[in-house]
């Protein structure tokens, strides 16, 4: 079993962990922590690195993860939208992805858990990763060894995250921006996006000294 908290879109890295696993629990009663990858992702734009943030109503100091709202004042789910089509409409496998992912981005979830679940599910089923989804009931400071206790591990500042990963190609630049969205290894690579992952799971996973 893995650990980890419920993700935006997750990043390349994130879902290399999930290979091979068959249980996948959720963190969902921590203390929510702002301006992660809980609430966004990154893709590659034209000229740049784009995040997509997904905005959320404000929540009293020490709200938990499960209790997280979205708000929708804003005009947010268009601009991913619009976002994903200008980065990614000439990449070889757009087409095969971005309904799914629309639908789900304008589906209107009241909690932002319930949008990254829906996300995960269908990210897993892309990748043909079979793992069962569940959410924790408490919170545990600590797992039993025999799980991977990955919350806190998908954080900008962390060694894993700058770690060298292979390069693929990618739609927009002539350098390669590592760990992206899977967004940006799904609509470019397509079918092959399982093989690759299992390739950074060995790499990244069973090499690194920081896990």
């Amino acid at each position: 079993m893995i650990v980890l908290e419920a993700h935006y879109f997750p990043c390349i890295q994130y879902f290399a962990a999930l290979c091979g696993q068959e249980k996948i629990l959720l963190e969902a009663k921590e203390h929510y922590i702002k301006q992660s990858y809980r609430n966004r992702c990154y893709i590659r734009a034209a000229n740049k690195v784009d995040r997509l943030s997904v905005p959320v109503l404000k929540a009293p100091l020490g709200a938990l993860t499960q209790d997280i709202r979205i708000d929708y004042s804003q005009r947010w789910q268009s601009i991913h939208a619009r976002a994903m089509r200008s980065a990614y409409s000439k990449a070889p496998f757009f087409d095969i992805f971005i309904d799914d992912f629309e639908q789900i981005i304008f589906k209107k979830q009241n909690f932002l858990l319930d949008l990254n679940v829906e996300i995960l599910t269908l990210c897993l089923k892309y990748l043909r990763v079979d793992a069962s989804i569940d959410i924790t009931a408490v919170y545990k400071t600590n797992y039993e060894v025999e799980n991977l206790d990955f919350r806190n591990t998908f954080v900008a500042d962390n060694q894993l995250i700058k770690a060298e990963i292979p390069t693929y190609q990618q739609i927009f630049g002539n350098s390669f921006v590592s760990n992206l969205s899977i967004i940006d290894l799904l609509f470019c690579v397509g079918n092959q996006a399982g093989s690759y992952l299992k390739n950074v799971n060995f790499l990244v996973f069973n090499k690194n000294p920081y896990i």
